[in-house]
């Protein structure tokens, strides 16, 4: 590293140090952890750059480094599972909304349909037929197998939309000119 270098990462370690810390420390709660995260910035910027002359702005640089590097200490940091009053809303009295129940009322609504295919299943099959017990995944894969059986892959439960209109077609096709002959016989009721 040549002494202008060196001058000019003192300079800037002068000069942004506290404004920087102060950054961090407003998105850090742990002032360890924010000092940490100074040093690698400036470590980043000393080890990482042979050449200083390409950042054209090395205050946006060290800002754009620390908020990278505050994002990867949240990243390390997510937490493996969240509270109830976190999940509704930091704790306050809020109630939840329709968006925050439905997706795990889904969940549990499959659940509970395998869990009632599988006790009827164990609490007839075996007894009436001398057929085998099933366990909950082994009920969950015979559910999805009647369901495509007898219903098909397709979205919308497997009906062909297509299938109506053809049949409306050729239905008209057939009998669509009996209908109109019937409807010119007609005398339109009087009022």
């Amino acid at each position: 590293m040549s002494p202008s270098e060196s001058e000019k990462i003192s300079t800037a370690y002068k000069n942004e140090k506290k404004k920087l810390l102060g950054y961090i420390s407003r998105r850090v709660p742990a002032r360890m952890e924010a000092e940490d995260i100074l040093q690698d910035v400036f470590y980043q910027l000393t080890a990482g750059f042979r050449d200083l002359d390409r950042i054209q702005n090395l205050t946006a640089w060290l800002y754009r480094v620390t908020d990278n590097r505050i994002t990867d200490l949240f990243r390390r940091k997510r937490p493996l599972s969240i509270s109830y009053s976190e999940a509704a809303g930091g704790g306050d009295d809020e109630p939840l909304t329709l968006e925050e129940i439905l997706p795990s009322l889904g969940l549990a609504f499959v659940f509970l349909v395998i869990w009632g295919v599988m006790a009827l299943w164990n609490w007839l099959i075996p007894v009436l037929f001398n057929g085998p017990v099933l366990t909950y995944w082994q009920t969950a894969g015979l559910f999805l197998l009647s369901k495509i059986l007898l219903t098909g892959i397709a979205s919308g439960g497997g009906h062909n939309k297509s299938y109506k209109k053809d049949w409306r077609r050729k239905y008209h096709d057939k009998y669509g000119s009996y209908c109109d002959d019937v409807k010119e016989e007609t005398p339109a009721p009087e009022a």
